[in-house]
């Protein structure tokens, strides 16, 4: 499992997050922590925090070179679309640091499944081997929320099963968006708008789990404590 935050987060949820993970996760999963200037406190040996900015030269590379921009960090946007009263679907730079954290983190695992899980998770039941094998499936490439086509996906889960043999050509696709720029080509710019662009590419192989299993009905819109996610998180 892996994540990231900053001090603020650390202090608003973060350490709630750990704390739940420590509690009701199993000892052989592993927690990998991308920090930002901030120092989390564990108990267990398997939550790993990591230096994000430290050892991500993507991600500082993405920062610097849109510290003025304001297209970069939702003060701007199309002007077709965009809407001050949303300005998260255009902070790249918010969320670059999801997005290279994820990169990251797969470059470091060898195999088996890695899971994306934001920050502000609070777990509150038993997670077993039994429940992940059913939300993790051996034989997707990738679990996710999926909510149709009329919303993007909700990425605050988001698994990706690295031994499939598609999987890190997906990660790579996904992040080289931000590497490239290629997220300003296209009227959102936040992780999971161009999640989805990147996953419509591969979508036709029918390796993609959908954990929201109602998404045309009014609960679409938390598809997280909605479905299975929900009876322990």
């Amino acid at each position: 499992v892996i994540t990231t935050f900053n001090q603020a987060g650390l202090d608003t949820y973060g350490q709630r997050m750990i704390d739940t993970f420590e509690q009701y996760w199993p000892a052989d999963v592993d927690l990998m922590v991308c920090t930002e200037n901030c120092q989390p406190r564990t108990t267990k040996n398997n939550v790993r925090p990591i230096d994000l900015l430290n050892n991500s030269p993507a991600l500082r590379s993405f920062i610097q070179r849109h510290a003025n921009n304001d297209l970069a960090h939702g003060r701007a946007g199309p002007p077709d679309v965009y809407n001050p009263k949303k300005q998260f679907r255009w902070d790249a730079v918010r969320f670059s640091y999801k997005v290279f954290s994820v990169s990251l983190c797969a470059n470091m695992i060898p195999s088996g499944w890695m899971v994306w899980l934001d920050a502000d998770t609070r777990s509150h039941s038993q997670v077993d081997h039994p429940w992940l094998s059913r939300v993790c499936p051996p034989d997707a490439m990738i679990s996710y929320l999926g909510r149709g086509e009329r919303y993007h996906s909700e990425c605050g889960w988001v698994g990706y099963n690295l031994d499939h043999s598609m999987t890190r050509d997906f990660i790579s696709d996904f992040v080289g968006m931000y590497e490239t720029d290629k997220i300003f080509d296209h009227p959102e710019w936040h992780d999971s708008y161009i999640w989805d662009i990147v996953r419509r590419k591969y979508h036709q192989q029918n390796v993609f789990h959908n954990l929201n299993h109602d998404q045309n009905t009014k609960t679409a819109g938390h598809p997280f404590i909605n479905s299975v996610l929900g009876t322990c998180m």
